[in-house]
C-alpha cells in the first residue's frame, strides 16, 4: 500500500523485481522520494537488500559508476526478471540499470543517492520499500506546542522539494523526532520533538507521528457511522433504568446524531416493563438516541441473553441500515459524551479491526485497574468488580465518572489486540454479523460464553479484536442473575466452550494473562487512581538538584531559591493543589525540620551532576512517585554555559547593579548619620539655651535678694 499515488512497488509472484506497468504520472516525485528514501536509509546504517521482494522503479535514471559488467539478451527474450537472476548470481550486485529497447542489463554495485542521475533511456531497480507504515496520520493541522526545526531536502542531480516519506526518513535519523508536520504547498517538512493531543487545524498540513510514540489524540470528531446501541432487560429496573438515563445523558452532551437505541425484554416483571416504558414514553421523540422497545408484549419467548440480543439485532437491522451494533448490559453505565464516538472511530480506523471493547471496573480482562481480588466471604480468588478508590479528601470524592477521567489521563490512546472481548459492552460491525453469522443461541441460550464464541468465529474470518484504552464504562455486575446465578451459568457455557474451540480458547486465555499491553494499561490506571489527594485536586512536582552533599559536621544552610520554591508548594496546598519537592534523600530532614511539613519526596543521594538527575529520577524516584499517583514520562535536564564574553558582560552587569544598591545604601547610612546630627546639635543648643536661662534667672534673682537686704539695712538705720 501507499499513501500517494504517484509511486508504484512491484510485488507479483515469485518475480523479485518488475517494472510496473501503469505510468508514473510525476516522476520528479517518484525520484526524490526513492532516491532520498534510499540516500537515509545508507547513512543510517540501513541495509537495503534486506528484502529483494519488494522492488521500486526510479524511471528516468541510471546508476553510474560501480559498474560490475553488462549482461545482454536477445530482445525477444529480454525481461527484468532475466536481468533480476543475473543479478542475484552475481557476487556483490545490489541494483541494475534496465534499457528495455537494446534488451541489456548494467548491473552495479551500488544505489545510493549520490550514484544516481537523470538519464532518459534507462530505469533503475533497486530491493526494499520506504518504510512508511511506521508512522501515523494526525488529525488534519500542524503539531503545535514544542520545538521544531524544518528541512527542504534537496537531492543531488534531482529537483527540490519534500515528499512525506523523505520527511518520514529524516525523522527516523534523529531520535528527538517525534513526529513532523508537511507542509504540501512548499513541500517543507516541519520536524518536531513531541505529538501533542493537538493540532491546530490548518488544513495546508498533514501531520504524522511516529509509532512508537504515546500520541494523545485530539477528542475524536463526528463519526459518519451509524450505530444502533442494544440493551437486553431482565428486572433489576433500577440499574436499567440508570442505564438507560445515563445513555441519553451522553447523547443530549453529544448532540445530533442518527444513532438509536433498542430496549428488548428478556422475560422481566410486568413492575419493571412499566417503568421503562414509562420512561421511554416521556422522552421527546425528538431527542437524540431515540429508544424503541422491543418485545415488549412478550411474543417472543426468550428467556436468555443470547436470544435477547439477536432480537435486538433483528429489530436494529429491520429498522437501519445501521454501519454498527453496541451490545450494551442493562447493568452498566456509560459515563463519557463521547463513549460511541470513540468506539465508532476506533472501529473503523481500519479495515481489520471488527469488534471493539472499552475498559471498566468488572470486565474479567477488560478490569482496570486489579485484574483478581480475594472474595472476603469465600476466601477464593475470583475477577476483581474494583469498587471506588478510597479519597483522602472527604469534600473530593472518588465517582465513576472521575475513575472514567482518570482513565482518559492515563491513556496512550492505543489499541490492545485481544483474542477474546468481554460481552459488558461489545461494539461489532454490522459486516462481521454478514460474514459470520449472529450470537449462537442454540449453544449459549442465556449468555456467558456467546461472546467468546463470536469472537473466535470473527476472528478466524480474519478480523481484529481491540480493546479501546481511552472509553471507560462502569459495571455494576450480575444484577440481573446475581452471583451465585451467573457462576453456575458461567460453568455450562465453559464446558460447551472447551468442547467446541479446545486449543484455541485454552490459547486465548494464555494470551490474555501474558498481555503486557493490558497489564501496562492496568498499571497506568492504578497510579493515577492511588494518589492520596484525590480526583479533582491540581498536582505539582519541583525536582532539586543541588550540587553540594552533606558534610559531617558542618551546619546545613538554606539556599534562598530553595526556600522560595518551598514557599510556592505551601501557598499551591493552601489553595488545594496537591504539590511536592523531590529532592537528594539526605537533604528531606533538613527540609522537614524548617518547613515542618511532609512536603519532601526522596530520590538517590548519589546524583551531583546535572546530566545524571535524568538517569537518578527514573531509577529512584519514578516507583517512588507512582506510589503517590505520579508518573514520569520523560526528563530533561538542561546545562547553559555562557560564553567568557556573556559571562564577563552579565558579571559586570551584576557588579553594576550592585554597586548601584550599595552606593544607595551607602546613601541613605549617610543621610542617618547627618539627620542623627542635626538633631544633636538642636538638642544641644536647647539644652544650652535652658542653662542659660536659668543662670540668669538665678542671677536676677541674686540681685533682687541684694536690694531688699540694703533696702531693710537703711529702714533699720
Amino acid at each position: 500500500r501507499s499513501r500517494s499515488p504517484t509511486t508504484h512497488l512491484a510485488r507479483r509472484g515469485v518475480a523479485r523485481w518488475e517494472r510496473p506497468s501503469e505510468q508514473v504520472r510525476d516522476n520528479r516525485t517518484m525520484r526524490l522520494v526513492l532516491l532520498a528514501t534510499l540516500a537515509a536509509r545508507a547513512a543510517a546504517g540501513v541495509s537495503i537488500l534486506a528484502d529483494k521482494t519488494n522492488t521500486r522503479v526510479l524511471r528516468m535514471t541510471e546508476v553510474y559508476m560501480c559498474e560490475i559488467r553488462d549482461a545482454e539478451f536477445p530482445r525477444r527474450n529480454h525481461t527484468v526478471q532475466k536481468c533480476d537472476a543475473v543479478c542475484a548470481a552475481t557476487p556483490k550486485c545490489v541494483a541494475f540499470n534496465h534499457m528495455d529497447t537494446v534488451g541489456k542489463c548494467s548491473l552495479k554495485s551500488c544505489n545510493d543517492a549520490l550514484r544516481l542521475r537523470e538519464h532518459r533511456g534507462l530505469s533503475t531497480y533497486v530491493p526494499g520499500p520506504p518504510r512508511f507504515n511506521q508512522y501515523e496520520l494526525l488529525p488534519p493541522g500542524a503539531i503545535s506546542g514544542c520545538d521544531s526545526w524544518k528541512v527542504r531536502p534537496r537531492v543531488v542531480g534531482l529537483y527540490g522539494g519534500a515528499h512525506v516519506w523523505t520527511c518520514e526518513t529524516r525523522c527516523d535519523q534523529d531520535r528527538a523526532c517525534r513526529g513532523f508536520s508537511y507542509d504540501r504547498k512548499s513541500q517543507t517538512c516541519y520536524f518536531k520533538t513531541c505529538a501533542p493531543p493537538r493540532t491546530d487545524g490548518d488544513e495546508r498540513f498533514e501531520s504524522y507521528a511516529k509509532a512508537s510514540t504515546c500520541v494523545a489524540r485530539a477528542p475524536p470528531a463526528r463519526v459518519s457511522k451509524r450505530a444502533a446501541v442494544v440493551v437486553a432487560v431482565r428486572d433489576a429496573a433500577d440499574y436499567a433504568a440508570r442505564c438507560v438515563e445515563a445513555l441519553w445523558r451522553s447523547a443530549d452532551a453529544r448532540g445530533p446524531s442518527r444513532d438509536a437505541l433498542f430496549i428488548v425484554n428478556d422475560a422481566s416483571s410486568a413492575a419493571t416493563l412499566k417503568r421503562l416504558g414509562a420512561l421511554v414514553a416521556a422522552r421527546k421523540r425528538d431527542a437524540p438516541l431515540p429508544a424503541t422497545l422491543v418485545n415488549w408484549d412478550g411474543a417472543a419467548t426468550l428467556d436468555g441473553y443470547t436470544r435477547a440480543a439477536n432480537l435486538g439485532l433483528e429489530a436494529a437491522r429491520d429498522a437501519g441500515p445501521f454501519d454498527a451494533y453496541c451490545f450494551l448490559n442493562s447493568d452498566t453505565e456509560v459515563l463519557s459524551p463521547l463513549w460511541l464516538e470513540t468506539l465508532k472511530r476506533h472501529a473503523f480506523s481500519d479495515d481489520a479491526i471488527g469488534l471493539v471493547g472499552p475498559l471498566s471496573n468488572a470486565a474479567s480482562y477488560q478490569s482496570v485497574p486489579a485484574l483478581r481480588a480475594v472474595d472476603a466471604a469465600t476466601g477464593k480468588t475470583d475477577w476483581s468488580k474494583n469498587p471506588l478508590p478510597a479519597s483522602a479528601d472527604r469534600k473530593d470524592p472518588w465517582t465513576a465518572e472521575a475513575v472514567a477521567a482518570a482513565v482518559a489521563r492515563a491513556s496512550r490512546r492505543r489499541l490492545v489486540d485481544v483474542p477474546i472481548l468481554n460481552g459488558f459492552c461489545l461494539f461489532v460491525k454490522a459486516e462481521v454479523f454478514a460474514a459470520v453469522g449472529a450470537f449462537d443461541e442454540e449453544a449459549f441460550p442465556h449468555g456467558f460464553g456467546e461472546e467468546n464464541d463470536f469472537a473466535l468465529r470473527a476472528a478466524a474470518k480474519g478480523y481484529a479484536l481491540k480493546v479501546a484504552d481511552d472509553v471507560y464504562v462502569w459495571h455494576h455486575k450480575s444484577k440481573s442473575y446475581g452471583d451465585a446465578t451467573r457462576k453456575q451459568l458461567s460453568a455450562g457455557s465453559s464446558k460447551t466452550m472447551k468442547a467446541r474451540w479446545g486449543p484455541k480458547l485454552r490459547a486465548a486465555v494464555v494470551a490474555l494473562d501474558a498481555n503486557e499491553e493490558l497489564a501496562d494499561v492496568r498499571q497506568r490506571v492504578a497510579s493515577v487512581l492511588s494518589h492520596p489527594c484525590g480526583p479533582g485536586r491540581l498536582r505539582v512536582l519541583y525536582v532539586l538538584n543541588p550540587t553540594s552533599e552533606a558534610v559531617e559536621g558542618k551546619a546545613f544552610q538554606l539556599h534562598g531559591g530553595w526556600i522560595s520554591i518551598f514557599n510556592e508548594v505551601i501557598g499551591l496546598r493552601r489553595r488545594g493543589a496537591c504539590a511536592y519537592v523531590a529532592a537528594k534523600r539526605w537533604m528531606v530532614p533538613h527540609f522537614k525540620k524548617a518547613f515542618g511539613e511532609d512536603l519532601v519526596r526522596p530520590y538517590a543521594d548519589d546524583v551531583w551532576l546535572p546530566h545524571e538527575l535524568a538517569a537518578a529520577v527514573k531509577r529512584d524516584a519514578a516507583p517512588r512517585m507512582t506510589e503517590y499517583g505520579y508518573e514520569i514520562l520523560d526528563t530533561l535536564v538542561v546545562g547553559i554555559e555562557p560564553e567568557a564574553s556573556v559571562k564577563r558582560s552579565m558579571n559586570e552587569i551584576n557588579y553594576q547593579k550592585r554597586m548601584k544598591a550599595a552606593q544607595v545604601n551607602a546613601a541613605e547610612a549617610q543621610k542617618a548619620i547627618e539627620i542623627k546630627l542635626a538633631e544633636a546639635r538642636a538638642e544641644a543648643k536647647h539644652l544650652s539655651g535652658i542653662g542659660l536661662a536659668r543662670m540668669r534667672t538665678a542671677m536676677v534673682a541674686g540681685f533682687a535678694e541684694c536690694v531688699d537686704t540694703i533696702n531693710v539695712s537703711d529702714d533699720d538705720k
